[in-house]
């Protein structure tokens, strides 16, 4: 308890007890290499494996920074750039997804918000990138890949990659 409280007052104090902001800059740019530090500084996510399918995964993701609702299911989904992340009530996440809040293209870095509405279940090894926003109920097949920027409207289930909208829920 000691060690995880420690983790989560170092990467907290290397945000100043602030928020990541979604942003569109340069690698040259100091809010890139800030970006990058505070990825590196966090080591939270080295304990997230012991926690994974245990009521205590969410407290750990809400130390993070997650904003997690109640009654949520991780049984060890990834997560990076933690305040950039929000996950509804009643929301599955299966073992070995990522939700990845940012990508760098062509030397150019992004990064955006990424929103799951209340009773989504996400499947094993999804991938969400950046900017991506769930609505309510959307079920995400195992193996997919949403790309950037995708809204999935409430009550779809999605499969592919690139995914796609293949009727209502299941």
């Amino acid at each position: 308890a000691v060690s995880v409280l420690w983790m989560y007052f170092v990467e907290r104090l290397s945000l100043k007890f602030g928020m990541l902001e979604p942003r569109i800059c340069r690698v040259l740019d100091e809010y890139y290499w800030f970006h990058e530090r505070h990825k590196l500084v966090s080591l939270l996510h080295v304990m997230e494996g012991a926690f994974a399918g245990t009521p205590f995964k969410n407290i750990v993701s809400r130390l993070q920074g997650i904003r997690v609702g109640k009654r949520v299911f991780d049984d060890g989904f990834q997560c990076n750039e933690y305040t950039l992340i929000s996950i509804g009530d009643y929301t599955n996440l299966n073992v070995e997804g990522l939700i990845q809040p940012h990508t760098l293209e062509e030397a150019v870095f992004k990064s955006d918000y990424v929103k799951i509405g209340k009773g989504c279940t996400l499947g094993v090894a999804c991938n969400i990138h950046y900017g991506v926003t769930f609505g309510d109920f959307v079920v995400l097949e195992p193996n997919t890949f949403v790309v950037k920027g995708e809204i999935a409207d409430a009550d779809t289930t999605w499969r592919g990659n690139p995914p796609r909208a293949v009727g209502g829920r299941t």
